[in-house]
């Protein structure tokens, strides 16, 4: 099935050759060079996004991969990965959020390389469907080469706390 949102944005939902529900694919395509999103940017190519299974069940995991995709011109790659590691001994759900091969190029100026690993617990929201009551610690980090070709290590040295939403 084909969801059109308009002139330059199509999500694309695959369907399984078993009819089963999960996984469950999506491809969100930004076909128009004038496609700009609520924030002003400038998006043109493809995102695919595979779930293994409903994102609250354990060991279900989420991956993003991009397609010729850039944003204002600015190509990016790599594999984003989502994984529900269950609950922590506070009974707390958690992830560990991955992000490997990732590159963003400035046009043909300058390339950022990097690879992180996130560890997070949803301390809040839970119980609830909508993400406006979520809750969440994130510690990890992540390495790579910066746009001037040095190269960096970043670590959460104290948990960062973040709520989905305001």
């Amino acid at each position: 099935a084909e969801l059109d949102f308009g002139p330059c944005f199509t999500v694309t939902i695959h369907e399984n050759e078993n009819n089963e529900f999960w996984p469950r694919s999506w491809t969100f395509s930004y076909t128009d060079e004038e496609c700009v999103d609520c924030f002003g940017k400038t998006k043109l190519g493809s995102v695919n996004v595979l779930l293994t299974d409903f994102w609250k069940n354990e060991g279900s995991s989420r991956t993003i991969t991009f397609d010729d995709f850039s944003i204002n011109g600015n190509k990016m790659e790599g594999t984003r990965t989502i994984l529900n590691t269950g609950f922590n001994d506070l009974q707390n759900l958690t992830f560990e959020r991955s992000f490997v091969d990732a590159s963003y190029s400035k046009g043909d100026t300058a390339t950022m390389t990097w690879e992180s690993n996130r560890y997070v617990e949803m301390i809040a929201g839970y119980e609830t469907f909508v993400a406006a009551d979520d809750e969440y610690l994130v510690t990890g980090g992540a390495s790579g080469i910066n746009f001037d070709g040095n190269s960096f290590t970043v670590t959460i040295s104290d948990e960062l706390y973040y709520k989905k939403c305001a």
